[in-house]
């Protein structure tokens, strides 16, 4: 499955803004970038695609950077997963005992990453048996840290 384009859409609201046809636009894209479709284009191409229909007056402004994190459950929403809540408990416990230093997901997931090799973005991505290898870790290092439950 192709990964989503994020400035796909501001490509189309740009081409309606300046007017273009069909085939002037794909003959832009194939221009630009050597490809007949937006849903093609790699990133990179459609900042490079969006640079030159701002040039051309189209008051859209090319996508740069990552796009914002989106959030795995809104705020004040509670977590469903046992086990992630089991996870988020023992994380915010080390944190208010002084052992962990940022409480957040951003910090628990580089945490994750470095100690487990769990290569995952957010804590709603990981799967039972990733899950388990988190409170384990966690649990270890609670002990070292005379943190016994």
């Amino acid at each position: 499955m192709a990964k989503a384009n994020p400035a796909l859409a501001k490509i189309h609201i740009a081409k309606k803004e300046l007017g273009l046809d069909d085939d002037t636009y794909r003959a832009m894209l194939f221009g630009l970038t050597g490809k007949r479709s937006a849903k093609d284009l790699t990133p990179a191409e459609s900042v490079r695609v969006l640079k030159h229909m701002s040039a051309s007056g189209a008051k859209v402004t090319p996508f740069i950077g990552k796009p914002p994190a989106r959030r795995t459950r809104k705020k004040g929403q509670k977590i469903q997963d046992p086990m992630l809540r089991k996870i988020w408990a023992m994380w915010l416990d080390m944190h208010n005992r002084g052992v962990v230093r940022e409480r957040g997901e951003k910090a628990l997931m580089a945490w994750i990453k470095e100690h487990q090799g769990i290569q995952r973005d957010a804590l709603a991505w990981l799967n039972q048996a990733e899950k388990g290898a988190v409170i384990n870790c966690l649990r270890e290092w609670q002990k070292r840290n005379g943190i016994v439950h």
